[in-house]
This record gives C-alpha cells, sequence and structure tokens, in this order.
C-alpha cells in the first residue's frame, strides 16, 4: 500500500506500507532505485482517512569521517578559497517529527514546518498504518529524497 500526503512547498511525504505485519525487510530490500518515481507516476488520488502513527528521529553524521571514508579529500575545495582556511568539523544533523498537527523537519540549520493539506476526490478509502512502513519526504518538482526512513517499532 501507498499514500501521498501531500506538503505545502511542493513537497510531499509517501508512506509505503507492506501487505503483511512483517514484509518491512522484504520491502526494503527489493527496493529498486526508481522505483517511487514510478509509483507516484501511475498513483491515483481518492479521498482517504489515514490511521499514521507518531513518531520523531534524530540523525546525526560526521561528515569528515564519512568522506575520508569515501576517498573524499575536501581540504582543497576550502583552501582555494583562503591558504589558511580549514574545515576541523563536519557534522550533519537532522531531526523529523511527525504527530496529529503535521511534521517538522529540520537538517543542519534549516527547519520547516509543514501541515497537512488533504485532496479532495471522489470515495474516501481508509488506511490504517499499524505494521512498520517506509516513509519518504520528498521535493516532487526536483524528484529528490529529503528524508527516507523506516519506522519499525510501533
Amino acid at each position: 500500500k501507498f499514500v501521498q500526503i501531500p506538503y505545502k512547498g511542493d513537497m510531499s511525504m509517501y508512506i509505503l506500507l507492506p501487505d503483511e505485519r512483517d514484509g518491512l525487510q522484504q520491502l526494503v530490500e527489493g527496493w529498486k532505485k526508481d522505483e517511487l518515481k514510478d509509483m507516484i507516476k501511475h498513483m491515483n488520488y481518492t479521498l482517504m482517512n489515514l490511521m499514521l502513527p507518531k513518531f520523531e528521529f534524530d540523525y546525526e553524521i560526521d561528515l569528515l569521517k564519512t568522506f575520508e571514508k569515501m576517498g573524499v579529500d575536501i581540504k582543497p575545495v576550502w583552501s582555494s578559497i583562503h591558504p589558511t582556511l580549514y574545515v576541523s568539523q563536519a557534522l550533519h544533523k537532522a531531526k523529523i517529527k511527525v504527530h496529529e498537527a503535521g511534521t517538522e523537519a529540520a537538517a543542519v540549520t534549516v527547519l520547516l514546518f509543514e501541515t497537512f493539506s488533504a485532496q479532495r476526490p471522489v470515495y474516501p478509502m481508509e488506511l490504517k498504518v499499524d505494521r512498520p512502513f517506509v516513509f519518504v519526504i520528498r521535493d516532487d518538482i526536483s524528484n529528490v529524497n529529503l528524508f527516507v526512513g523506516t519506522v519499525n517499532m510501533l
């Protein structure tokens, strides 16, 4: 099962709910690169009563260590601006909080707060997210996934 929750500003949250309660791992492992893009292209719009649990995630990564593991040296980028300039630490922090009032998402120093905006199609459906699922917050114009995660514990 698949649902789009449109936000203001050409962004959406997508919920991908496996058919089986224990099907999250299979869904994630079987995921193909452009699958979400194809699903969005072929989806049908309908009014929906969505029951989604509240969830919150914090994520932090040391980018210098990540770049180092990838074999990328970012020092020349900064030294070309000024010879004495260097990066001593680079951290990326992200947070997402989903609750009944909407979604709060922040990455580094960017804070984005959007509220759900409902589409008004003809027949209401009901989707109860009562098992582990995948979520994606995506910029629908550039097709860039901004946040991707799984919720395992309900």
